[in-house]
């Protein structure tokens, strides 16, 4: 069950996780499979556990960085905030407007401009798109890409890594309660990084609160710095929610999918 509620003063806390699990179902691809299956009255589709029993809280002004390794429902977590994953057991609570800039989004001409990809997204997240009008300087600058390029450069002359610091940008341009931030919008880049963090350390004061799932060790330094906080997901569940980044390192490194069975012969 997810409930958003809109509260007409600043709340306790923008997001509750209460005994949250999440499911995903596989099924079989082969049409013989499936035949096989029906004929001996198996079902088709076999249930599979992301994430059992997660609880936790994030206040106003709050930075949570959410890490672990692939597959222990980082992604899925966040969805489920936005509402476009259901969760099979527990609630959420979601309390304020989100941003969730969450992977590559938007389809884009790979013959257009960064300018017109910066618009598509704009409109894909709910803003005005004369909002990269009044703030491509700044897009600039936090993005470290010239102007000139953004607005001329054809959009399949750009590097991954200056997609990601666009899309990363963008969502700190919006007012909103609760922002979201995937892992492919954090590239390794540490200057881009730093300016992302301090950009984020400023826009707190408005209440907002960030929750940024990345594998970048870099990132969790940066997160530490501005008093972040660590939410540590392996094992199917929740293994570390707190401020200090060793605990939160060491719980990922000792995580059952961290762990690789190396042969002895």
């Amino acid at each position: 069950m997810r409930i958003h509620k809109h509260s007409p003063i600043t709340p306790h806390y923008r997001i509750e996780f209460e005994n949250v699990s999440l499911d995903y179902y596989l099924y079989e691809r082969d049409l013989k499979s499936s035949l096989v299956k029906l004929v001996k009255r198996k079902p088709l589709f076999e249930k599979s556990q992301i994430i059992r029993n997660v609880s936790f809280k994030v206040a106003p002004s709050e930075v949570v960085c959410l890490i672990g390794t692939n597959g222990v429902g980082k992604s899925s977590l966040l969805y489920a905030i936005t509402g476009k994953l259901p969760i099979s057991k527990g609630k959420i609570v979601v309390d304020g407007k989100i941003n969730a800039v969450l992977g590559m989004f938007g389809r884009i001409s790979p013959f257009e401009t960064g300018f017109a990809a910066l618009k598509t997204w704009a409109g894909f997240l709910g803003s005005n798109k004369d909002l990269i009008n009044k703030n491509l300087d700044l897009v600039s600058k936090l993005s470290g890409i010239p102007v000139e390029i953004i607005v001329n450069r054809p959009f399949h002359s750009y590097s991954t890594g200056m997609i990601s610091r666009l899309q990363a940008t963008i969502g700190l341009l919006l007012d909103t309660d609760i922002q979201l931030y995937d892992e492919t919008l954090f590239t390794g880049d540490k200057q881009f990084n730093g300016f992302f963090m301090n950009r984020v350390g400023k826009s707190r004061d408005n209440g907002a609160c960030y929750i940024i799932v990345s594998h970048n060790p870099l990132v969790w330094e940066l997160v530490a710095k501005h008093n972040g906080r660590f939410i540590v997901l392996g094992d199917n569940t929740l293994l570390y929610d707190g401020f200090n980044i060793d605990t939160a390192q060491r719980e990922y490194d000792g995580s059952e999918k961290y762990r690789v069975e190396i042969p002895t012969n």
